[in-house]
This record gives structure tokens, sequence and C-alpha cells, in this order.
């Protein structure tokens, strides 16, 4: 199965092995020769397009010969020597010409510069090919620059840098009022890869009995970062990212002292991640942010 921008194609065989294709009815876009290991030939590419922004998939054709089994490894390298993302792309010996192809999401945050593919055999030969540009994602938080800074963290793979709060007034504490919404910005950073993703919880936690939900909790917004354009599995390592949150305060909600509160869970079971450093209240399962009152 092959994808081409939007359109795919699926070849079907009465074999369980790839069949063999013509060779004239493979014809890539870019030709050329190059070794990439003992048995492995590179004969060309497709790249159709040069300019990719957030929410875009990178296609990489390869068509190679392969006569003895492999592993290439495809990188994508920006202009600052930074690796986004790397493939590993298993082959076996195959009659005449394959196609294989390699794709790659933009993320919000995949820095807005030139790249292009590196491809390495098993034997360390490399190759680079396909130049390419990302444009119009969003640049990297200043962490110099973050309002109210913290360092905490939720499980091992994700530090909370801080927060900005408004929609309150600057007293001490903060004061809110019902029908009011208070807009919360987190920032984020995670020093290596993350394997799953999790939704982050704000939470709006007063004293007194809530009946819509059916405990002491007045406000939230719950969401896979930035609305589900970012599943933190997606989260580029050492690139600190915003996240925005509305929470919407009942205007039944009554007078008192409230918590504002964060963390993460897993999706398949509501699991909270296990939380240290400023704010931490690990026998609950969240970051304390802030405290304020709400008044009439």
């Amino acid at each position: 199965s092959y994808d081409f921008g939007y359109n795919n194609l699926s070849l079907f065989a009465p074999t369980a092995g790839e069949p063999a294709v013509p060779n004239l009815n493979l014809r890539p876009q870019h030709t050329l020769s190059a070794k990439l290991a003992p048995g492995v030939e590179l004969l060309g590419y497709d790249l159709l397009t040069s300019e990719f922004r957030a929410g875009d998939v990178v296609r990489l054709g390869l068509y190679l010969h392969v006569e003895e089994a492999a592993t290439l490894t495809v990188a994508q390298v920006g202009a600052d020597g930074r690796v986004v993302a790397e493939e590993r792309l298993p082959l076996a010996p195959h009659e005449g010409i394959m196609r294989r192809q390699v794709s790659v999401g933009i993320t919000p945050y995949t820095p807005a510069q030139s790249y292009h593919f590196e491809l390495r055999g098993g034997t360390g030969e490399m190759l680079e090919l396909a130049d390419f540009e990302v444009t119009h994602t969003a640049p990297a938080v200043k962490i110099a620059e973050i309002p109210h800074p913290l360092t905490a963290s939720m499980g091992a793979e994700i530090e909370l840098l801080g927060y900005q709060l408004s929609g309150v007034q600057r007293w001490e504490p903060l004061i809110a009022h019902p029908g009011e919404t208070l807009e919360l910005t987190l920032y984020w950073q995670s020093p290596g890869p993350i394997e799953r993703s999790y939704k982050i919880f704000t939470h709006l936690v007063g004293t007194e009995y809530n009946l819509a939900t059916q405990g002491l909790l007045w406000a939230q917004d719950d969401q896979i970062p930035l609305e589900g354009a970012y599943p933190t599995n997606q989260w580029l390592p050492q690139i600190p990212l915003a996240d925005h949150f509305e929470l919407a305060i009942p205007p039944h909600t009554p007078p008192g002292a409230y918590q504002l509160t964060v963390g993460m869970y897993t999706l398949a079971d509501g699991q909270r991640l296990p939380v240290t450093g400023e704010g931490a209240v690990p026998e609950s399962g969240y970051i304390l942010l802030t405290t304020l009152r709400i008044e009439p």
C-alpha cells in the first residue's frame, strides 16, 4: 500500500510475498545511483513538494534494488543539526525495484528551518538528499520569559516549567468572580521521547460540594495538548511549548477559597502520573499551581 498525498494505492496479489512490479511502473521523481549497504542500491526518490507546515506529513519515497537483507536508518535533520525524526527501515531481498515510503509528521513546534534526510546503511554509509523547508510553526518558548516559573515533573518524562494565569484580580490571594473565565497557560518540556499519549487536566477545586460534578470540582478543562494537535508522544525533546486552557467558573459558584491544580493521566484507564517538585501533592497526583478566592 502506498500513500500519495490524499490518495492511496493498494496492490493485491495471490501470494503472501510482495509482488514484482515492472520497472517501467516505478519511475522516481529524482534519479540517482548510490550504494547504501552491501547489496542495497538507491535508484532514486520522490518528494512531491518542498514546503511543509504544522499538520502536514512529509512523505519520502525511496526506490531500491535490494539483493541482501539490510536495515536503513532514515533521519530528518535540520539546518541546526538537530535530528527531529528517525525511522529504521528493514529491507528484504527483492527481485527488481522496490519502493519504500517514509512518512514524517510536522508538529506545531517543529522548528521552522531547512531540512534534509540522511540515509545510513548498516555499515555506516551516509547519503544526504531531499531538501525541504518547514514554515509557519510556533517558536519554542523562552524559558526565561515564563511569568510564574516552576520546577516540577510528571513521571520521569515530562517537566512543568511554569504557568501564566489571567482572568483574576491581582490581590493576595487572587480574586475571581462567578461567571468569569480563568485563562491558564502551562509551559512544558520533555527531556527525551515520550512513548504514550497523556491527557492534561486543569481543575478548580473548592471546599463545598458541587452537585453537578458530584464532588468539590467547580471548573475544569481537560484536553490532549494543544486541543489534540500535539499529543505528548509527538513532543520533540528539549523544545519548550505553551498550552492554553480555559476554566469557566459557573454562575452559581459559592464564595470561598479554591485551588487551581494540574496533572496528567493515561487515556486508557485514567491513571494519573506521579508528580514531584514544587506544588506536588503526590498522594492525589496533581500539582497545586495557586490558590484564589471566589467573591460575589
